[in-house]
């Protein structure tokens, strides 16, 4: 299918190239972004700008105060298999811990430490943060530094280097009865569907943890 692009798209699309800084090539691509027509033909266009937006909010948060390291508790089934739940500070981690475990007291643990040993990796988003993508972009990169990769149920397979532990995941998107989530969750799953499992979740009132409480107490399918 075509992608058609609008005027206006190609309007933004000359403020991107013709832009100087961070700040003003951002607000082109987001402009870009809500113009370009939304169907089949255009997925991989909007997925790519979105990535590119990902990647400049990076370099101007560089500039401010740190968003905060994120943290993680472990989630264990049955005494069998060890999930690791991490996430943002804002994400929603200790009422997700509370509901899939049944347990009100939970102690934050090493990220590292945590995902290493465990068998798989939840990772907790909050949809009404318009950071999110940043956020699992940031989490995945803290953890390549140390040898570990997040493969989605649908992460492409490749060599990897020597000592790089691979680690099953998939994404929780939280809060999505939130003000504000339902395009942030859009956002996530352009960029991130065709490779990682997304569950939308409210831990609030419940929405969507039936069949998350499912794809952990029934196990992982990696």
């Amino acid at each position: 299918m075509p992608a058609n692009l609008t005027p206006d798209y190609r309007a933004a699309e000359a403020r991107f190239r013709a832009a100087e800084t961070t700040e003003d090539k951002l607000e082109a691509l987001e402009q870009m972004y809500a113009a370009i027509p939304k169907h089949k033909g255009t997925e991989k266009l909007r997925a790519d700008i979105k990535r590119r937006m990902a990647k400049l909010r990076g370099k101007i948060r560089q500039a401010k105060p740190a968003l905060g390291q994120p943290d993680a508790y472990e989630i264990i089934k049955y005494g069998d298999l060890r999930i690791a739940l991490i996430g943002p500070h804002s994400s929603g981690k200790s009422t997700l811990f509370a509901l899939l475990t049944s347990d009100k007291e939970y102690a934050r643990q090493d990220l590292i430490s945590v995902v290493r040993s465990a068998d798989a990796v939840a990772i907790a988003l909050d949809c009404s943060d318009d950071m999110l993508l940043d956020h699992l972009a940031d989490i995945r990169e803290e953890l390549a530094v140390y040898n570990i990769l997040l493969a989605g149920k649908h992460t492409p397979q490749t060599g990897s280097a020597a000592g790089t532990v691979s680690k099953p995941a998939f994404v929780i998107a939280n809060k999505i009865d939130a003000p504000g989530s339902e395009e942030n969750f859009e956002a996530l799953r352009d960029v991130y569907a065709d490779e990682f499992d997304i569950l939308p979740v409210s831990a609030k009132t419940g929405e969507g943890t039936e069949l998350l409480n499912k794809v952990i107490h029934e196990g992982l399918t990696w």
